[in-house]
């Protein structure tokens, strides 16, 4: 499973450091690559980070309500709300795949820069498991 908020601190500190992220499918819009009836990875979110996992989003828990994947050899589809560790054991490999594609997100990072001083991040809002692979 995905650490949304361990994923959504390494996207705080790169926007404060002036690193701005969008979906592959969004940037690719912005640039007219893409239109609203193009299709790009069908399974990916199309939630940014900023509400991805926030389990107190509308729009996350529709997500997980909605999208749905097949378990125990299509005996059964749950929820990704409803998916148990249980339900992802008893995946076979294609559904395990299928599974996963629900998970992946792709982003864009671009530099903005920093608007005015730049700040630095205070010691207790860095978590070390993150500031040791993004090399901060």
């Amino acid at each position: 499973w995905r650490k949304p908020d361990k994923e959504r601190k390494f996207f705080e500190l790169a926007d404060r450091s002036g690193i701005e992220f969008m979906l592959l499918r969004d940037w690719l819009g912005d640039l007219g690559v893409v239109d609203e009836e193009t299709t790009i990875l069908p399974d990916m979110p199309t939630l940014d980070w900023k509400h991805y996992g926030d389990v107190d989003n509308e729009a996350f828990l529709q997500h997980c309500s909605n999208t749905r994947v097949s378990t125990g050899g299509g005996k059964r589809t749950v929820s990704l709300m409803d998916l148990s560790e249980t339900d992802m054991e008893d995946m076979n490999d294609p559904e395990h795949a299928s599974f996963e594609r629900t998970q992946i997100q792709i982003y864009i990072g671009t530099w903005k820069g920093i608007e005015g001083p730049k700040q630095a991040v205070p010691e207790e809002e860095i978590d070390n498991d993150v500031a040791k692979k993004t090399k901060i």
